[in-house]
């Protein structure tokens, strides 16, 4: 056995010296700076790391002597290796997911019952606050017959119900943003299997539930903008209410409730810094009629608005303070 090695050791070696001796007689061809091909039976250092051909005698090429990677492609493979390993492990996980939401949602409509669902507490939850909102402006009707406390402290829960409106509108967002998704991820999968990519800028169509015109939401990214949007919020009361300005403070902007059937009363609340940092405003319009002794003589929802113009007073409002038409 020991014999058997031996001699396969030894054979390697003499194919080895075989060739290092045939390539020790070739040549070696290489190009300068300048670009011009040399020839030469010894490659001078300097070209030694650019790399050359070693030709035998018959001037055939028999090897290529690639230079050495310098440290920033060999960074570079080592990240792409990295990048290859972590878009692995991120395509497995997607996998995982994609075939878990398969298995909780056997159709597209499961998904759309269970963002509707979601969404019809928070209704439930801002009908009750703006039901609130509604009886404390009812109050308001008689404020020559209250007290500065009375007045005030109306003020102060008028304001802290258009905060809780804030904060269930971003509830409503984030509800809409999740199942939103989850509806895009499952029709991709339902095309193109588990761990397919999305392609960017797709969305749910018309699947999105309209807000209710009542209830208009910006978000300001700065104190200036929302300082200048404020007074522009005011702007918009005073030309598109049928009801004077009632209350005014740095953070509420109500104007008297509506008598008439047709009439269209509007409110506006400004929070300087709510949900991620930035600045909110929200614009609440409320129609008819209401009775003289402050009760409302219409069918429908406390302040509610189905009109057109109650429609367009709440399209416009956007546009109209931000100044992108």
């Amino acid at each position: 056995m020991i014999t058997f090695r031996f001699a396969i050791l030894t054979s390697i070696t003499v194919v080895a010296l075989a060739i290092a001796s045939q390539l020790h007689a070739g040549l070696y061809r290489w190009v300068d700076e300048n670009g011009k091909v040399h020839y030469s039976d010894s490659m001078p250092p300097e070209v030694a790391l650019k790399g050359s051909d070693v030709l035998n005698k018959q001037g055939i090429r028999v090897m290529t002597i690639t230079p050495p990677k310098s440290k920033d492609e060999q960074k570079a493979i080592i990240d792409d290796e990295h990048a290859r390993r972590i878009e692995e492990q991120r395509n497995k996980r997607q996998i995982a997911a994609d075939k878990s939401l398969i298995s909780a949602y056997r159709h597209e409509r499961d998904i759309l019952e269970a963002r509707d669902e979601n969404i019809a507490i928070v209704s439930a939850a801002e009908l009750v606050i703006n039901g609130n909102i509604h009886r404390a402006r009812l109050h308001l009707l008689h404020m020559s017959s209250l007290t500065d406390k009375q007045v005030s402290d109306l003020k102060k829960l008028l304001h802290r119900n258009y905060v809780s409106l804030f904060r269930y509108d971003h509830e409503r967002e984030g509800i809409e943003e999740k199942y939103n998704g989850l509806l895009l991820r499952y029709r991709h999968i339902q095309r193109h299997g588990p761990g397919a990519t999305t392609p960017m800028g797709d969305s749910p169509d018309s699947d999105v539930p309209f807000l209710s015109c009542h209830n208009v939401h910006l978000k300001c990214p700065d104190a200036e903008t929302c300082g200048r949007w404020w007074k522009r919020t005011k702007q918009y009361l005073n030309e598109n209410s049928d009801m004077p300005l009632l209350i005014e403070t740095d953070t509420l902007l109500s104007t008297q409730m509506p008598i008439q059937r047709e009439d269209i009363s509007l409110s506006a609340a400004f929070e300087p810094k709510g949900a991620n940092g930035y600045g909110e405003i929200l614009l609440d319009l409320d129609c008819g009629d209401i009775s003289p002794s402050g009760e409302r003589q219409q069918t429908s929802h406390e302040g509610e608005c189905f009109s057109q113009r109650s429609k367009g007073i709440s399209k416009q409002f956007r546009p109209f303070v931000t100044g992108a038409y």
